[in-house]
This record gives C-alpha cells, sequence and structure tokens, in this order.
C-alpha cells in the first residue's frame, strides 16, 4: 500500500506509539513484542499504512518464535523510514493548515511553519534557507535590507521568500491579492521593495493594497475585470498611470487620505 497524503486517527496513535519504542534511540525484542500486541489490540491499524507495512515485517519477524539482531535492525529501519514519512505529511498539512487560516485582512506574510531550500537564479550551486515561519532568508538582500523589519512584514519579501510561498503551496490558495505580490517578484525575478510603507484599506469589503513612501508614485493593487491588478497613482499630479483606474478609484483615495 502506498504512502497517504493524509493519516488517519488510528494511525497518528500507532506512529506516536512507535515513537515511545525509539525514544531511546534503540529497539529491543521486547519493543518487536509490544509492538505486535499493540497491532493485536488495534486490528484496525493493520488496514492501512504504516501499520499494514509493520504488521507484514512483524509476521516475519516472529514466525520462528525468536527475534533475532539482524530482524531488530530491519524493524529499526521500517519504524525509522515510517517517521521520516509521517513527518513530512505532518508538515504538508501544517502548511495547508496555516495557509488556509491566514486572513485575507491582514497586510502581512503568513507565517507557515516550515523552511525551504531556494535554488539562486545566478548560481545553480547555490542555495538560500527561507524560513517562512518568520518570512527570514539566508541572501544578502535580506540581510541588508529586511530583516530589522518586524517578522512577516511585507518588507521581508526578498525574492526568495516569495519563490518559497509560491513553492509550498500545492493545493491550497492564497489571498488574492498575496497571490498577485508572489506573482509580481516570481516574474521580475526581484523582491518586494523594502523602502515601501505597504497599507491596507476596504473598498466595499474587499481587500485594496497600496505601496507608498518611494516617492510621488504609489502603488495600488485592487480588483478589475475578474482579476487583482496594479495601478500607479502620482500623488503631486493627482492622476493615475495611463489613465487607467481600479474600481472605485475616488472611494480608494477618500480612504488613504488623498485630496
Amino acid at each position: 500500500m502506498s504512502t497517504p497524503e493524509t493519516i488517519s486517527l488510528k494511525s497518528r496513535q500507532l506512529i506516536n506509539f512507535c515513537r515511545t519504542l525509539t525514544l531511546d534511540g534503540d529497539i529491543s525484542d521486547e519493543d518487536a513484542w509490544e509492538l505486535g500486541n499493540f497491532l493485536n489490540e488495534n486490528p484496525e491499524c493493520c488496514d492501512e499504512w504504516p501499520g499494514d507495512e509493520l504488521a507484514s515485517l512483524l509476521s516475519k519477524i516472529f514466525a520462528n518464535g525468536s527475534v533475532a539482531e539482524y530482524e531488530l535492525k530491519q524493524l529499526a529501519s521500517k519504524l525509522g523510514s515510517i517517521e521520516k514519512k509521517a513527518f513530512k505529511i505532518f508538515n504538508k498539512e501544517q502548511i495547508a493548515d496555516s495557509i488556509e487560516s491566514f486572513s485575507p485582512y491582514d497586510c502581512i506574510l503568513p507565517s507557515i511553519p516550515t523552511v525551504v531550500s531556494i535554488k539562486s537564479d545566478s548560481n545553480p550551486d547555490e542555495s538560500y534557507s527561507v524560513d517562512l515561519s518568520v518570512s527570514s532568508c539566508s541572501c544578502s538582500d535580506w540581510y541588508g535590507a529586511r530583516r530589522h523589519f518586524q517578522p512577516n512584514s511585507l518588507n521581508r519579501c526578498c525574492k526568495q521568500v516569495a519563490y518559497a510561498l509560491h513553492k509550498i503551496k500545492k493545493g491550497s490558495e492564497y489571498p488574492e491579492w498575496l497571490q498577485r505580490l508572489i506573482d509580481e517578484c516570481r516574474h521580475s525575478k526581484k523582491g518586494l521593495n523594502p523602502k515601501a510603507r505597504w497599507t491596507m484599506v476596504l473598498v466595499k469589503n474587499s481587500p485594496v493594497i497600496v505601496s507608498s513612501g518611494t516617492g510621488d508614485w504609489i502603488n495600488v493593487y485592487a480588483h478589475y475585470d475578474g482579476y487583482f491588478s496594479k495601478f500607479g497613482y502620482n500623488l503631486k499630479e493627482q492622476r493615475w498611470s495611463y489613465g487607467m483606474r481600479p474600481y472605485y478609484s475616488a472611494t480608494i483615495k477618500a480612504a488613504l487620505g488623498i485630496q
């Protein structure tokens, strides 16, 4: 039976029991018998991973009524393999839960409990470590211009952080505004402007993201024709770039305190 995408409650109980057997880093014949007793008392665990694999292995180990040293090594190896697979599944579940529980009305990056390795664009032999729980990266851009910002601030989003957010998303969905910013970083191969001041306002109960503080121009990210689009507005000249403006532009300007 193949490894599942999710783990049932009964299999989680089995995995937790296996962890108690490996706490001291060694597996004894007594541990093997305890595991066999657990499966006998909980036969439903043998119908799915990892109980099916353990039951098959234990039946071979106990076939002659005794447990040999090499068989204990086989069992220890199997338990180690199960732990690694379970960790990956639990991690995927945590990632999905973190993404799904992220509020679309928070103008920050989501805190996702995982560390992602991202290869350098310029040097394929070099990789950067991205900790998405606090939106940190080991790259020089992040250390030089972003590390002093609060955890998960949009200003901490170097291009590797954006790449990592995209990489771990899988079947989950980010809020539209966040996906728009991630896509912009990926296509430009640049992080979000660390000097910008990021603001969210609600217009007709829909988030509008604004980056400002870097000159006369501000960027406004808002819904337009079914997409989350980017618009430019010049504060000094009081005009929209190329005459293109988002829906409810007057309401957006009023919410931002723009005359």
